[in-house]
């Protein structure tokens, strides 16, 4: 099901009362009228686009999307909002996004990963919402994460890179009145790049009680997916582990995040078919080869960039995982 807050409906409503036209002609070809709309639930993400075209066609604004994403505020997100404000760090906050998300939203997917400058937020699209609703819902993503940011820093997020999948729009000219960083487009995915001296600042909000009924809240949710038969254990803590820098948080954490034994995690994924140690070593991998092909560090710096105690460990571990050495990987990819 691909629905959306009746929100943004309510905006494009007053959009069009700000200019005095007749806001029935924004509900042609749809089922809904301004009292649906007003005091009903979700509506679908089909008749909100028809909704949104109306608005563009009746006011003359083809950036009225745009305009509408602006107000993208945490109130959009229900419950999540108290969540990710209550959360200690921003990094944890946009945790719980992708928790939430993946556990909510069925048609999208946000992927956090970290590299050594950034912290990368991908959004990516499941279903095939249409070229307007995918842009619309691009712009008021980014819109969104940079006011959750902004809330919690205090200042201007000016040193993120934006980025697009579609090409660049006629009202390109209008993003500098919206957006606070540089913006790209025609990238394989939308999402936002974060530098990570912003990411693990505490937060001014952060709540100790409805943080901790969150991660509760969290774990419970895990536990009745993985009684379904979903790899919810496996899909968060493979997550949990990408979005995160050097070194990698243990079993102990990542157990004691979601109110486990380390025994009953460890025992939770192995159901799952997998193991914390093979996720781990996964996400490890990912870090080698990055270091590997985009910086001129030793092999021996490298491994202990990773947690290995000598670079012989580090050698043989990715001698397992790739079948070469460090320095023939290294070598094969600058080649």
């Amino acid at each position: 099901m691909t629905d959306i807050s009746p929100a943004y409906a309510r905006f494009v409503i007053q959009a069009v009362n700000r200019e005095g036209l007749d806001e029935e002609g924004l509900f042609v070809g749809t089922s809904l009228d301004r009292e649906r709309i007003e005091t009903g639930g979700n509506i679908s993400v089909g008749e909100f686009v028809a909704v949104l075209n109306n608005g563009r066609e009746l006011t003359g604004n083809d950036a009225l999307g745009l305009e509408i994403a602006r107000r993208a505020r945490l109130p959009i997100l229900g419950a999540v909002s108290s969540a990710m404000t209550a959360a200690p760090t921003i990094r944890e906050g946009l945790q719980t996004l992708e928790n939430y998300v993946r556990l909510l939203v069925p048609y999208v997917e946000v992927d956090l990963e970290s590299w050594r400058g950034a912290l990368a937020v991908r959004i990516r699209f499941l279903a095939d919402l249409g070229e307007v609703a995918e842009q619309f819902h691009a712009e008021s993503s980014v819109a969104l994460l940079q006011y959750y940011i902004e809330l919690i820093t205090g200042e201007p997020l000016s040193d993120a890179r934006y980025l697009f999948a579609f090409p660049k729009p006629d009202y390109v000219d209008r993003y500098e009145e919206i957006y606070h960083s540089p913006f790209e487009f025609q990238h394989r995915d939308h999402g936002v790049e974060l530098p990570h001296d912003i990411l693990d600042r505490r937060s001014a909000f952060f709540d100790a009680e409805t943080w901790s009924a969150n991660q509760l809240q969290l774990a419970e949710q895990l536990r009745r997916l993985h009684a379904l038969g979903q790899q919810s254990y496996t899909t968060h803590t493979a997550g949990l582990l990408r979005s995160h820098v050097l070194p990698l948080p243990d079993l102990a954490t990542v157990a004691a995040n979601l109110h486990l034994s380390e025994r009953t995690l460890n025992r939770r994924l192995q159901e799952e078919g997998t193991s914390f140690r093979q996720l781990r070593s996964q996400v490890l991998k990912t870090w080698a080869e990055h270091y590997l092909l985009q910086t001129e560090d030793s092999v021996e710096a490298i491994g202990a960039s990773l947690g290995y105690r000598d670079a012989a460990n580090f050698r043989r571990a990715f001698r397992s995982w790739s079948g070469c050495s460090p320095g023939e990987f290294r070598h094969r990819g600058l080649s």
